[in-house]
């Protein structure tokens, strides 16, 4: 019986220990927006994996219509955008998109997806500094499955970004299958005081319906044992 207990107790503790998977907390990082002017800024911020997190390539777009390459440019030098340690949710990074005057994506390596056989969900976190965002202000969190099309998980504007600022928040998909998995957030703000930080992607395993299984023997073993040793 002890043995039982004993197994089923390792599996539980193996299905937490393998049900997520980290795709970037932003810890391998160590650069940040050092140019000061728009050019090559978006190159500056690309990252190159090289650890256990994922490499990613930054763009900007200028929907501001200011004719701007990049947040970087004159007075606009002080704004900070790439990774950053001034809040974050866990570690001692986030990546931080602060008065950007237009368009910041930034999309991750594609993730091999296919050893999860029963499913994944995606999730990752977000942060709005204040409620001064205006109605041009967005932020977003998507991700590409097998070259289907970007789905967002987080969509949002003015009136989401005020209502949950100053806390982490979390989006999360639902169940998901497939091979190949791209995933990609973007923010637009242009005031100093609009900032918005990300943080802590991930992927967490949907268990086998055999771990459940397992499980639930383990914890019907235990009962029974309980019930007996009194």
């Amino acid at each position: 019986m002890k043995k039982l207990m004993t197994l089923a107790l390792v599996c539980v503790l193996c299905v937490q220990a393998n049900a997520q998977m980290v795709l970037s907390g932003f810890e391998d990082p160590t650069g940040d927006s050092t140019t000061t002017t728009n050019v090559g800024f978006a190159t500056a911020l690309d990252f190159t994996a090289t650890g256990t997190e994922l490499g990613y390539d930054v763009s900007f777009v200028d929907t501001r219509g200011t004719g701007e390459i990049g947040p970087l440019a004159g007075t606009e030098g002080g704004d900070d955008v790439g990774v950053f340690s001034n809040v974050v949710r866990s570690g001692a990074n986030s990546f931080q998109v602060e008065d950007s005057d237009g368009l910041i994506s930034v999309v991750f390596d594609a993730f091999d997806v296919s050893s999860f056989t029963s499913g994944f969900t995606l999730s990752g976190w977000w942060n709005a500094a204040n409620t001064g965002f205006e109605s041009t202000d967005t932020a977003r969190i998507f991700y590409n499955l097998d070259g289907a099309g970007e789905v967002d998980i987080l969509n949002i504007s003015e009136t989401g970004l005020e209502s949950s600022s100053g806390n982490w928040n979390e989006a999360v998909s639902g169940t998901l299958t497939g091979t190949s998995l791209v995933v990609g957030f973007s923010a637009d703000t242009n005031a100093g005081a609009e900032i918005v930080y990300f943080d802590d992607f991930s992927v967490s395993a949907v268990p086998e319906p055999s771990t459940y299984a397992l499980i639930g023997l383990g914890l019907g073993a235990l009962y029974v044992f309980r019930r007996r040793s009194k």
